[in-house]
């Protein structure tokens, strides 16, 4: 069994006059909310084998806290310029299959909108995400060639996961 799960970065500070949208760091309540998160995820017995993370500062400081909660190494996070611009389903899935084959839980932190279009086309179901939800999806297989899943969590910044 593979499992993927997607997450929208935690709250981002308002982008300040001189400042690039790329460089925006979290707010305090995002880093709260990142905490609750890996509590939650904790809960589940979810330790990814592998973090990738959009490089932006705000899914930076979201994978950061992620992989220091969860023991996971923080230089073993693998960033991926296109999270930050644009990529599709196959995008995504070629990046699994071609680097990460032998992982079978991948965490990839992004953005929207695309992080919802890519967990609306994985599950079949519209899938809102605001900034800090996490879902995660389960494929039964074990290639990371995926095509629908089943969701077997969802955890949302208000601190309430299914």
């Amino acid at each position: 069994m593979k499992t993927l799960v997607l997450m929208r970065h935690a709250e981002p500070e308002t982008q300040k006059s001189g400042s690039t949208d790329f460089m925006r760091n979290l707010t305090e309540r995002g880093r709260k909310d990142v905490d609750s998160l890996t509590n939650f995820m904790r809960t589940k017995e979810f330790f990814p084998d592998q973090i990738v993370s959009s490089p932006a500062q705000r899914t930076r400081n979201t994978a950061e806290i992620i992989a220091s909660k969860l023991s996971y190494p923080v230089n073993e996070i693998h960033y991926e310029q296109f999270l930050y611009e644009f990529y599709d389903k196959d995008d995504i899935i070629g990046l699994l299959k071609n680097c990460f084959e032998d992982k079978n839980s991948v965490l990839i932190v992004g953005h929207n909108p695309l992080i919802a279009y890519l967990a609306n086309e994985l599950t079949g179901q519209l899938n809102q995400f605001p900034a800090g939800k996490a879902l995660g999806i389960a494929f039964q297989t074990e290639s990371w060639d995926i095509k629908k899943g089943e969701i077997i969590f969802s955890f949302e910044n208000s601190g309430k996961g299914l």
